[in-house]
């Protein structure tokens, strides 16, 4: 996609979208709602009925966020596959999803924590801090190596996922900087940096082993000691120990379930760890929205670093329709520019949408991949609402 660059100061919305897992509903708190997240909680609540009903599989948790609070919630489905298998139990805000490429926020924020510290510069070359960057075949000589900020962008020039991925792509957390440097020596650049965007998974390992050298811990080691235990997000992890509240993965090939493909990603996900190795839940994503949405992240950095990094001009496509900012994918949704991410792995979505002006947040998480489950539709639901065009919850950019 060709860059436009957009000067816009302030974003009107911060979408964090956490795609969800299908199941049966369950009881909902409406009587804590006001009148305006009411409206907004049916309309989620309607359409995510709607479109489990194309393909009633897997396990669906979706949750509304105001402020640091998760007021509403519902799951549809099942954790253990399809609906009336056995053992067979109904999701809730603690049943442990994948969320894939959302991960690629902590790695963002770690990176703002280190530059904090004067451990790293966005401004500086990635090589600086990995010169594992010149495993990368193609890139001409006399071109500088893409910087911080360019990976954390997605402007670094670099493919998406390197060859042989099913090799790379695989092998377990531990052994993640190995796997890198494997993948990094079947990767390759496509344009000098600072073109264009071009979603790379590589270039976000190259910034996992940046913090890596650069706090003197492993990536995953600093992810789950500096910035989700701080906020309490004890169910956020890189390997999961105690699988009884882990959904059940499903993956439809060719409009069949596969369950191999995603029981095959928990062994390990090779070199993509930084860039979407962590599982979570409905209540510590909501966490993570709230601390979104305030000034600081939760205290995991400055009021002042989070006002910087916002205030940096993000890039659009020449539709201005979809773009990145710093660790964020960017969308726009009629007058609204809603700035997150989603998250895909075999047999798992995530999606989470944060309006940081409005304090609201909509996060959706499901166990399966795949199909005609409309997962953007039911995270931009309360955003579109009748509701959202007039009472509390603006549609339109300032």
């Amino acid at each position: 996609m060709k860059l436009s660059t957009l000067a816009i100061r302030a974003w009107p919305s911060f979408v964090l979208v956490c795609c969800a897992l299908l199941g049966n509903p369950a009881e909902a708190n409406d009587n804590l709602l006001s009148p305006t997240l009411s409206h907004a909680a049916k309309a989620v609540e309607d359409f995510t009925n709607k479109e489990f009903e194309k393909e009633a599989l897997g396990a669906i948790s979706v949750g509304i966020v105001s402020g640091n609070k998760l007021v509403w919630q519902k799951h549809w489905g099942t954790t253990s596959g399809s609906v009336g298998s056995a053992p067979s139990a109904p999701p809730n805000d603690r049943s442990i999803y994948r969320i894939g490429s959302v991960t690629k926020q902590f790695t963002a924020v770690a990176l703002l924590q280190l530059m904090e510290q004067d451990k790293l510069k966005l401004g500086a070359s990635i090589g600086t801090y990995a010169k594992e960057v010149e495993l990368i075949s193609q890139m001409r000589p006399g071109v500088n190596p893409p910087t911080v900020f360019q990976l954390s962008t997605h402007t670094g020039g670099l493919c998406r996922d390197p060859d042989k991925l099913e090799i790379n792509g695989a092998g377990a957390v531990a052994n993640w900087e190995k796997s890198l440097v494997h993948a990094l020596q079947n990767a390759w650049f496509i344009e000098e940096p600072g073109l264009r965007q071009n979603y790379s998974n590589v270039g976000f390992g190259l910034l996992g082993l940046a913090i890596q050298r650069q706090s003197g811990l492993r990536y995953d080691e600093y992810i789950l000691q500096r910035v989700t235990k701080p906020l309490q997000m004890h169910d956020t992890a890189f390997v999961i120990t105690d699988t009884r509240r882990l959904t059940y993965g499903i993956q439809l090939v060719n409009k069949k379930p596969n369950d191999e493909l995603a029981t095959a990603e928990h062994l390990g996900r090779g070199y993509r760890v930084a860039g979407g190795g962590l599982y979570s839940t409905l209540n510590d994503m909501a966490i993570w929205a709230g601390a979104q949405m305030s000034k600081d992240y939760g205290g995991l950095i400055s009021e002042k670093t989070k006002t910087h990094i916002e205030s940096t001009l993000p890039i659009f496509d020449s539709k201005f329709e979809r773009g990145f900012a710093f660790g964020n994918q960017l969308t726009r949704v009629g007058n609204r520019i809603l700035a997150g991410h989603g998250g895909i792995v075999n047999g798992y979505q995530t999606l989470l949408m944060v309006d940081t002006a409005q304090q609201l947040a909509v996060i959706v998480m499901r166990s399966v991949h795949g199909g005609r489950f409309d997962t953007l539709g039911v995270g931009t639901a309360a955003f579109t609402s009748d509701l959202a065009n007039s009472n509390g919850i603006s549609a339109s950019a300032p």
